[in-house]
């Protein structure tokens, strides 16, 4: 091994162990708190009689686990294998079980974007880690909680992987025996259930791929597309996803709906950045443009699929582009590591990026703490109070770090812990 090759090990280990840390650190929070517990079933009228979730049930098995989530399809959500994987990590896993195999996702992770960018170069792969690191939005939903982690994190990774085969089986000229399509379709169909923010681009994606080589479409493309969309139907098709669906556009009007649609044009920064940054490429060095939007054409459909896609959807948070953001932020990476500044700066721009790291990694793990820290303390005085009032700790969190960490602050979380504890949780800032 090669002095290059020991920075680059000692730089993934360093960033890895400073993810693993802030996980094994964080609590039970938000809807990590619900899913500990068993769903219930609608009645025949349609109606829950108390709660969708019974608190006295905790989930103690695997089986127990399936049964809840089968309530939990057919009353609030479609995403089934990974609500079930949720559901058996807070229930009876446990959150430092999880913790390494959060980890573990994430040097998948990490692992999977350099290869879908083709990162053969050490120099490249410190830099590219550190961007990822830095670029990435709203990055505290890796380890915020087990949900969030789950939905967003371990789809993420599964998605990319699936886009390296992909490409691989488009690239291939070798037709597959009919075990191993019977195995992709499998896969293609638990992968399309997973997470609609990325089945549903990614089957608009097989769409247009299907339509321009029509004439040359091979068996295991085609058995990829319909795994992929009869799973998306399974989970857009929902009974609970048609009603959590119906009930958010209920009280949507036309200024609301559009006052969500700014937001979309206000957060997609990462989106904008690679596509000035694809306007500048082909700008100054269309060899360079042209090659990388062959290379990565799929990936820039996706893009495009995602953005109409959260465009006409009836709700907005930023959770909601995130797949859009994600994938904007990985290709403008590779874009850049691709491009004339790259390769007149590359020891300076790493340096620099490196160091970045070096002091932000350190801050980002002291200030989870100190915020897991605040959170424990709340609650324990939440629990302490006849009238569940707590109260806001005096903390400064620096505008570099609040991607990173997520307080106590929002309607969703207050409700989750008034319903799992049986009072209502009153918030009030410290005299």
């Amino acid at each position: 091994m090669n002095i290059k090759n020991k920075y680059y090990f000692l730089y993934l280990i360093f960033v890895i162990g400073a993810f693993y840390t802030i996980n094994i650190g964080t609590p039970f929070r938000c809807d990590d708190l619900i899913y500990q517990f068993f769903w219930l079933y609608k009645d025949q009228y349609g109606n829950f009689s108390d709660s969708p979730v019974d608190f006295t049930n905790r989930i103690d098995d695997f089986y127990e686990a399936l049964l809840s989530q089968f309530n939990h399809y057919m009353a609030m959500n479609g995403r089934f294998p990974t609500q079930y994987i949720v559901s058996c990590f807070c229930g009876f896993i446990g959150r430092p079980i999880f913790s390494i195999c959060n980890t573990i996702i994430y040097i998948l992770f990490i692992l999977g974007c350099l290869q879908l960018l083709n990162i053969k170069s050490d120099i490249k792969k410190i830099f590219a880690i550190a961007a990822l690191w830095l670029i990435i939005p709203i990055q505290h939903i890796f380890w915020y909680s087990i949900s969030f982690a789950v939905n967003y994190l371990w789809t993420a990774t599964a998605f990319i992987w699936y886009f390296i085969f992909l490409k691989k089986t488009i690239i291939s000229n070798q037709n597959m025996s009919i075990i191993k399509l019977a195995l992709l379709f499998f896969t293609s169909l638990i992968l399309g259930t997973m997470h609609e923010g990325y089945t549903v681009p990614l089957c608009g994606t097989f769409f247009i791929y299907l339509m321009y080589n029509r004439k040359n479409i091979r068996r295991q493309e085609i058995t990829m597309a319909l795994g992929m969309a009869i799973g998306t139907a399974i989970v857009v098709f929902a009974p609970g996803t048609l009603s959590r669906a119906s009930s958010n556009a209920d009280g949507i009007d036309m200024q609301g709906l559009l006052n969500m649609k700014l937001d979309l044009l206000k957060y997609s920064k990462r989106l904008y950045l690679f596509l000035i940054l694809l306007g500048l490429s082909f700008y100054l060095n269309r060899l360079v443009f042209h090659s990388y939007c062959k290379k990565h054409v799929l990936e820039i459909v996706f893009i495009v699929m995602d953005f109409l896609f959260v465009l006409v959807i009836p709700s907005y948070t930023q959770r909601t582009e995130f797949p859009l953001e994600l994938l904007s932020s990985i290709l403008f990476i590779g874009l850049f590591l691709n491009s004339i500044m790259w390769d007149r700066f590359c020891k300076p721009l790493c340096c620099i990026f490196t160091i970045a790291i070096l002091i932000h990694i350190p801050f980002t793990i002291h200030y989870n703490w100190i915020v897991n820290q605040e959170y424990t303390d709340m609650l324990n005085e939440y629990l302490s109070s006849p009238t569940g009032i707590t109260h806001y700790r005096d903390i400064h969190i620096p505008k570099a770090i609040n991607p990173y960490v997520r307080r106590l602050d929002n309607i969703v979380e207050y409700k989750y812990i008034s319903l799992t504890f049986g009072k209502n949780m009153v918030i009030e800032n410290q005299e």
